[in-house]
């Protein structure tokens, strides 16, 4: 008995380490599908193989479905909107990390430095730091959506959920910065990813398997912050080129 208790028990400690971008999927599709039961299998086809078991544990530590996969009633708080849905979210991500907010003494662990935060990751849960780095951001954007952090400043990456088209494209060289007005993310192919900047004029493409590595999320949004002070010294030449020249 003592055995199985302690399995179940170490289950549940892994917290969610699911990259925010495919968190982010996972919670439009409870918030937009009416699910009764969830399967690894099911969710292969929106995360990949190991993305998906990723997922399905991430539903697991939340609580919002049992070891069966049967959707719980918090589910339905995702459906909800304005406060009501913050609120039920809110109630999710506190039962969910309780171990975590009882281990913080004299404030609360969504306004401690990040380096802080991943060593009570540390502690609290027993995981190593490669784990502990993608959970730290997963639990602060769920604070976030449950109203208990202000919202990053710092643009997320949204993958495009297109067809890939059947047309001829020049691909970029990947990691590269390029200005093209005329190109949005859902010109890009299913590997690659664009996040677009000063309202498209600039855009970050990059492969769409490297935001599946959680090794590379911390690097990954340093480069954003970067792109982000680059744009704004940009503006004034970005809004230069929006008028027509005659010389070209």
């Amino acid at each position: 008995m003592t055995d199985s208790n302690t399995t179940a028990e170490t289950k549940k400690a892994l917290p969610a380490y699911l990259n925010v971008t495919k968190l982010q999927k996972l919670i439009e599709i409870l918030s937009t599908t009416r699910v009764t039961v969830i399967t690894t299998e099911s969710l292969k086809g929106e995360f990949g193989a190991t993305d998906a078991s990723v997922a399905m544990g991430t539903l697991r530590f939340l609580d919002l479905i049992d070891e069966t996969g049967k959707a719980r009633d918090a589910v339905r708080g995702f459906h909800l909107s304005g406060e009501e849905r913050t609120q039920a979210v809110a109630k999710i991500v506190e039962t969910a990390y309780a171990q975590l907010f009882e281990f913080v003494v004299g404030d609360k662990p969504q306004n401690l430095a990040q380096d802080k935060l991943t060593n009570h990751f540390v502690k609290v849960y027993g995981v190593v730091p490669r784990i502990a780095t993608p959970a730290v951001r997963a639990f602060l954007f769920l604070c976030e959506e449950a109203g208990m952090k202000e919202k990053s400043t710092v643009p997320r990456v949204q993958t495009p959920r297109v067809k890939k088209p059947n047309v001829t494209h020049t691909k970029p060289t990947a990691g590269s910065v390029t200005r093209n007005p005329q190109r949005s993310p859902a010109t890009h192919n299913a590997n690659e990813t664009a996040i677009p900047f000063a309202k498209g004029q600039i855009s970050f493409v990059l492969p769409t398997k490297v935001l599946s590595n959680p090794e590379l999320i911390g690097d990954y949004k340093d480069v954003l912050t970067a792109i982000n002070t680059f744009v704004s010294k940009c503006e004034p030449f970005l809004k230069e080129d929006s008028q027509p020249n005659d010389s070209e």
